[in-house]
Formats: C-alpha cells, sequence, structure tokens
C-alpha cells in the first residue's frame, strides 16, 4: 500500500500558479532589502533569507520552463537550489578547510564549476526516474551560482578553481534582469492560457 502511493505521489503533477511566482518574487524582493538594509544580522537570519531567496529563484526559473511539474523535480529544484550552501559549514564552525590561504573571495572554493560538473556528470551516468531530477538539481545549482554571483556584494565566486584563483562578479541588475524574464516567460503562459479561453 505504502509503495503504491508513493509511486502515485511521485507521478502527481504539481502545478505552479502565477501567485506561486509572484509570491517568490516578493520573498527574493523582501530578503534582499532585509539584507542590504539590516547592518550586521544574526547569521542565522542571514542564511534563512538568503537560502529563503535561493530556493524562490529556483522555482521562478522552473516556472518559466513550464506550468506543472512532478514532485520529483519540484524537490530537486528547491535541494538544488540550496545543497551547495553545505560547504559554507566548515567556516561557520572555525575551519579554513575550504578557504584556501592564498584566496581573495569569501566563499568556499567548492562553490565553483567542478562541484556543477559532478552534479550534471551524476544526472548523466545515473538511470531510470532518477535521471531528470539529478540533472533538474545540476541546473538549479547553476542558478545559485548566477544569484551568488550577482550579489550586490558582489563578492563573487571562484567559478573556474582550482585552475584560477579569478573571482566572477556580475552587477545586481543582472539578477533583476533574469527575474524579470523569468517572471514573463511563466505569467505570460499563464495569460495566453487564459486568453485562449476566452476566445473559445
Amino acid at each position: 500500500m505504502i509503495p503504491s502511493a508513493a509511486r502515485s505521489l511521485r507521478r502527481r503533477r504539481f502545478r505552479l500558479r502565477p501567485p506561486a511566482i509572484v509570491g517568490c518574487l516578493g520573498a527574493i524582493g523582501a530578503s534582499d532589502l532585509l539584507l542590504r538594509r539590516w547592518e550586521a544580522p544574526p547569521l542565522g537570519i542571514v542564511a534563512l533569507l538568503d537560502e529563503s531567496a535561493h530556493a524562490c529563484t529556483g522555482v521562478v526559473a522552473l516556472g518559466a520552463l513550464g506550468e506543472t511539474f512532478e514532485l520529483p523535480v519540484l524537490l530537486a529544484v528547491l535541494v538544488g537550489s540550496v545543497a551547495i550552501d553545505l560547504d559554507h559549514v566548515p567556516g561557520m564552525l572555525g575551519s579554513d578547510l575550504l578557504i584556501l590561504p592564498r584566496a581573495t573571495w569569501t566563499r568556499p572554493c567548492t562553490h565553483s564549476l567542478p562541484s556543477l560538473a559532478a552534479v550534471t556528470v551524476a544526472g548523466l551516468l545515473v538511470g531510470g526516474t532518477a535521471r531528470r531530477p539529478v540533472l533538474v538539481a545540476a541546473a538549479a545549482h547553476a542558478v545559485h551560482y548566477f544569484r551568488d554571483i550577482t550579489e550586490p556584494s558582489r563578492a563573487g565566486v571562484p567559478l573556474l578553481w582550482p585552475l584560477s584563483d579569478r573571482v566572477y562578479a556580475l552587477g545586481y541588475g543582472w539578477y533583476v534582469a533574469a527575474l524579470l524574464a523569468f517572471s514573463a516567460l511563466a505569467l505570460g503562459r499563464r495569460g495566453k492560457k487564459i486568453a485562449a479561453m476566452s476566445s473559445a
């Protein structure tokens, strides 16, 4: 009974409705505003706000690709959007294990393309129903890097480590533009459906 219910839940398709997209945009805006205006917030608050914004960014990007998704895909987006930040944990515990002595950046060296490549290769190698969620998680991982690269702090990401110590950063406007583009695709698709139904 339980395996059957689990299979049914995995196959069930969930709809990303416009309120969910708009809600994610509002959460991102509120999180980023607080992070910019709040001087020296507690580390736990920073993590909560930033990871929430990362997860919401992944959902908005997913909404640009379609309207209904199976549960494993939705979970893969949420996990892929935040999991790489587990590499901050050693630093929070006082370890410089992932921060190289010569580094000019503040993020762990694992915030780089090799980590993304590892998840992508895993998705290509794994078989069966797991392949799609793992590849979706890899895509969400890439979206995570994009948000990090466009942070207002311009702390940047060492994308090409260990081949290069260069930190890559872009202006926050790139992030806003991407969110607007994703949202336009997600909401525009819904608008076209409503217009088609009205004219039928």
